[in-house]
C-alpha cells in the first residue's frame, strides 16, 4: 500500500508539474506580443506592439529635466510624444506647465495639452479656461479632455463632456481626444461618442488598439520611474506612426 500511495503522489506532483509547465508557456504565448522586455530607463515592461512612445506629465512630476530625457539615445526607448496637463476646471493653471510646455518645445518631440474635467463646473467656462492657459503654445497632438470622474447614471457627465469638446472643436478646429480608464469607454463613453478618438488607461490586462480604431493612444502603466527623477511617470504607446 505505501509504494502504491509512493507511486500515486508521485504522479499527482507531475501531473501539478506539466500544469504549472503548461500554464507558464500559454501565459508566454499570450503576453509575447504586448510585451518584449524590462526598459531600463523605465523600469517597467514596454509594449512592443505599437508604433509610438510617450508620457504624460503634470506638476506631480515636480520639475522635470528634459534636456536630460529627450538627449538622443540617452533614454530608451525613444519618447516620440509628450501630454502636458495644461488645466483642470475653470481656474486652475498647472503649475508646471508653462515650463515644460517651454522646454519641450526646443526638442523634436510632439506634444499635446489635456484639460481635467471637473463636471460640476461649467463646462464652456472650462473649454474657455483651457484655450486662453495653452494659447500661444504650438501643439502638435489634438487637445485632450481628461475624464475620471465617476460615471453616474444617466446622461449628465456626457452631456457637460460634450459642450467641452464641441466648444473647444469648433474654437480651434481640431477634434479633442477623450481620455479615460478602460471601464469608463467599454461601458459608456465609445458608444456615447462614436466620432471621437479615445487615449484609455488600463494597467491590468493589455488593449490590442491596432483592432480598435476608436483607441490611439493605450496608457499602460502610471508605476514606471522617470529617468533622472525620483517620482513615477505614467507611459503610453500609440497607433499613430511618429517620425
Amino acid at each position: 500500500m505505501k509504494t502504491l500511495f509512493y507511486f500515486s503522489k508521485m504522479r499527482s506532483r507531475r501531473r501539478y508539474i506539466l500544469d504549472l509547465v503548461f500554464i507558464a508557456l500559454f501565459g508566454l504565448l499570450f503576453w509575447k506580443p504586448f510585451v518584449f522586455n524590462v526598459s531600463t530607463s523605465f523600469n517597467v515592461p514596454i509594449p512592443l506592439i505599437e508604433n509610438g512612445f510617450g508620457l504624460d506629465v503634470s506638476h506631480h512630476q515636480g520639475r522635470v529635466i528634459w534636456d536630460s530625457i529627450l538627449q538622443k539615445d540617452k533614454v530608451l526607448p525613444k519618447v516620440d510624444f509628450i501630454f502636458l496637463k495644461a488645466s483642470e476646471g475653470t481656474d486652475f493653471l498647472d503649475p508646471e506647465f508653462e515650463s515644460n510646455a517651454e522646454s519641450i518645445l526646443s526638442h523634436n518631440t510632439d506634444l499635446g495639452f489635456y484639460h481635467f474635467f471637473r463636471p460640476n463646473y461649467s463646462s464652456q467656462e472650462q473649454a474657455v479656461h483651457f484655450l486662453s492657459v495653452t494659447k500661444g503654445f504650438h501643439q502638435d497632438l489634438p487637445p485632450v479632455l481628461d475624464i475620471e470622474t465617476k460615471i453616474e447614471k444617466g446622461t449628465a457627465l456626457i452631456d457637460s463632456a460634450k459642450v467641452w469638446l464641441d466648444y473647444v472643436e469648433s474654437t480651434t478646429g481640431q477634434r479633442p481626444i477623450i481620455y479615460c480608464p478602460w471601464s469608463y469607454y467599454t461601458k459608456a463613453l465609445k458608444k456615447a461618442f462614436p466620432e471621437h478618438k479615445f487615449w484609455v488607461a488600463r494597467y491590468r490586462g493589455s488593449i490590442d488598439i491596432s483592432k480598435d480604431e476608436q483607441i490611439i493612444y493605450w496608457q499602460f502603466t502610471d508605476d514606471a520611474e522617470l529617468p533622472f527623477h525620483r517620482t513615477k511617470v505614467d507611459l503610453n504607446v500609440s497607433s499613430i506612426k511618429f517620425n
